[in-house]
């Protein structure tokens, strides 16, 4: 029988017999799944808890580097607080944290994409870092994240999905990177035209005759 336990170790030493898949591995309430001789992703966390770190799965006296977070790994962990991701991983599948009750998480250099609903309805959701390699932010990624009050979006990012930051009701702050405006889908993104849209020095103009941008009410540059 596995115990699942709070997740706030780093490295997970695991009894080998645990389960009778020797490429299935669970451990404090995560579900591992070996997919070389030396890698590894989440697939789904059961009943995980608190402040976690991930960095890499030990079994069996080796060492696999965790490379992906599955598709809706960690839905509906409402126990789960805060997340470190390693740089080891290069994706995080839809709806990966839909419905959590994560406060804080970071996204690794390593990211490309935030996929569809990844964050859909993680209501205490207040502080999140874009990194300068994300190129697109999926649709609904955000929705109803109504403890985020400011995003920064880096220039890297080139898409950003319909109804991406709708329902962030608390969303007071935009900052924009880029110095191009977005093209943005036909279904404004973001929460109220009333949010302050900042920009980059000189694009001011630009935003404000650029569809979508352009229903913001108030866009000053920085």
């Amino acid at each position: 029988m596995v115990l699942f336990t709070a997740c706030k170790n780093n490295d997970a030493d695991v009894d080998p017999d645990t389960t009778p898949d020797e490429k299935n591995v669970t451990f404090e309430g995560i579900g591992y799944v070996i997919t070389s001789n030396n890698t590894c992703y989440i697939n789904k966390a059961v009943n995980c808890s608190g402040d976690y770190e991930l960095s890499a799965l030990k079994y069996k006296n080796k060492t696999y580097t965790i490379d992906s977070i599955a598709e809706k790994a960690f839905e509906d962990c409402v126990n789960l607080k805060s997340l470190k991701i390693p740089s080891s991983i290069k994706s995080i599948g839809r709806s990966a944290f839909y419905s959590s009750n994560l406060t804080s998480i970071n996204i690794p250099s390593s990211v490309i994409s935030i996929k569809e609903y990844t964050f859909y309805n993680c209501t205490n959701l207040t502080s999140i870092t874009i990194p300068n390699s994300v190129t697109s932010i999926g649709e609904a990624a955000f929705i109803h994240c109504i403890g985020l009050t400011s995003i920064t979006i880096p220039n890297s990012v080139t898409s950003i999905g319909s109804r991406a930051f709708l329902d962030c009701y608390g969303l007071k702050s935009i900052h924009i990177k880029s110095s191009t405006p977005i093209v943005l889908s036909t279904y404004f993104p973001f929460p109220s035209e009333q949010c302050t849209l900042y920009v980059p020095k000189g694009s001011k103009t630009l935003y404000e005759k650029a569809v979508g941008w352009n229903k913001f009410t108030n866009i000053v540059e920085e």
